[in-house]
């Protein structure tokens, strides 16, 4: 039977259409090491200043089976009093989803809350190295594959930036909007032979089924530094007006973008800031962007 697959991506990820239009590519830029200290004047509260871990999320219900040696860790979602949910980690891997049809694929992503990187960031291409291959390549700490589906929910955070260049004075033209969170549905999705399943597969081999509930089944992908959820509850770092958007280098190193424009805060409504951090990662740090055709 059929149902409906909701993924919702948090955190650090660019969504990146193949060029033939056949997938969706969302890509987790690598931190860590391969990121500068100096991005960002604070220490950023999350540990190290550029940790971030790649989990996947689900409720602990839905699990049918697991590859023995799979470590799932269980936890305690706000939003969903009472409901066990558990995760893990798939840093380092290329993950896809065994379906065998869904709802059309869509790579559309504009007009939405979601900075192009390719259009409004003078960036190219992300380099082809980054969407083949069985595995990630050094520059992603992970990346997530979809055949089927479309973008359906972009989430309010009540932030306004000024993309602009050091020094530059910002005019309305500048004003972009940014969100922490996508919602990628798949309608009518059916699994591998039309069984009432989803097998998810870490760099080609199976490691874990899922079985949908009252004909829908819910994911959460988060990219976020060490400390927010679901891996804990540490308070999101604040941020003043004029500062820069912390981690955006990130996605100019996929990009190769050679502008020195940089997002910097313009203004927030601390109370949908407050509530968009309550159900997820920060609103000000980790952003999801679109790149690619």
């Amino acid at each position: 039977m059929a149902y409906d697959l909701s993924i919702k991506f948090s955190g650090l990820c660019m969504f990146a259409p193949r060029a033939d239009g056949s997938e969706m590519l969302v890509l987790l830029p690598a931190t860590g090491d391969t990121a500068s200290p100096h991005e960002h004047p604070h220490a950023h509260q999350h540990g190290h200043v550029h940790e971030h871990v790649a989990a996947l999320a689900f409720e602990l219900s839905a699990v049918d089976s697991v590859q023995s040696g799979l470590q799932l860790t269980t936890f305690a979602d706000a939003d969903m009093p009472g409901t066990p949910m558990a995760f893990l980690d798939f840093g380092g891997s290329h993950v896809t989803f065994g379906l065998s049809k869904g709802s059309p694929f869509s790579p559309d992503l504009t007009g939405k809350q979601v900075e192009h990187m390719s259009t409004r960031h003078g960036g190219k291409k992300p380099a082809k190295a980054l969407l083949d291959g069985d595995r990630p390549p050094k520059a992603l700490a992970g990346r997530v594959c979809l055949a089927h589906g479309k973008a359906h929910g972009f989430k309010e955070t009540g932030v306004t930036w000024d993309y602009v260049a050091d020094g530059e004075v910002a005019g309305d033209d500048d004003i972009v909007r940014m969100t922490n969170e996508i919602e990628w549905l798949i309608a009518g999705a059916a699994g591998d032979r039309g069984r009432d399943e989803l097998v998810v597969l870490f760099n080609g081999a199976p490691k874990l089924r899922l079985r949908p509930r009252g004909g829908s089944l819910a994911l959460w992908i988060y990219h976020i530094p060490v400390g927010e959820r679901p891996l804990g509850m540490n308070a999101p770092e604040d941020l003043a007006v004029g500062e820069k958007a912390p981690h955006f280098e990130t996605f100019k190193r996929l990009v190769k973008a050679t502008d020195t424009k940089h997002p910097r805060l313009r203004s927030k409504d601390r109370q949908a800031v407050r509530a968009a951090a309550a159900r997820g990662t920060s609103p000000l740090t980790c952003f999801v962007v679109g790149g690619g055709p």
